[in-house]
């Protein structure tokens, strides 16, 4: 993405994408659709000076297109009818630290103490599903965590039965991916 044509349209572009994959059936988000500037004069007015102003950043170097597309992400976590213009541009940098190596580190050492005081002795177990999610997507929503630490272990466990997990967790697990795959990109 870094050799991408920035502008308050791609951002804008980038972000409907993004939100209409989410709407939608698809399981996998096609990361050839994150290039496509769509223009915000179909956007409010609001929505367009809000870009502007991203953009504005990004040409500052305060954050990048990632950062805000991982922020956008986070947020539709924990609110999913979280949309363009409850972006908080200062809030980025804050979103983008709890997907480093030391929020990680952070993350892994309180759940290595959840595990001993609750005497878990596999990683594995936080993952079974138990009505419909497992533990450590209830401790990122709730926020003991942050999303990094799942985003780390989460390929290795795969779900039997898909047919069992609630709706709230099929689409943190949608965003999941979708962060990983932006994050590789």
């Amino acid at each position: 993405m870094t050799n991408m044509i920035n502008s308050s349209h791609l951002i804008y572009g980038n972000i409907i994408m993004l939100d209409n994959f989410l709407k939608s059936k698809k399981q996998k988000f096609e990361i050839s659709q994150l290039c496509v500037p769509i223009s915000i004069t179909k956007g409010t007015l609001k929505c367009q000076n809000l870009c502007k102003i991203l953009y504005s950043d990004v040409e500052s170097g305060i954050y990048n297109n990632i950062d805000i597309l991982i922020y956008f992400l986070y947020n539709k976590i924990f609110n999913p009818k979280f949309y363009i213009l409850q972006i908080i541009k200062k809030n980025i940098p804050i979103i983008t630290n709890l997907f480093s190596n030391s929020q990680f580190e952070i993350d892994e050492k309180f759940v290595t103490e959840f595990m001993k005081d609750n005497n878990i002795t596999q990683i594995s177990e936080l993952f079974e599903i138990i009505d419909g999610s497992n533990l450590i997507f209830s401790m990122v929503i709730k926020k003991l965590i942050s999303p990094v630490f799942y985003l780390k272990y989460y390929k290795n466990y795969k779900y039997s039965e898909e047919s069992k997990l609630n709706d709230e967790f099929i689409i943190f697990e949608k965003i999941i991916n979708t962060i990983n795959l932006i994050l590789k990109f």
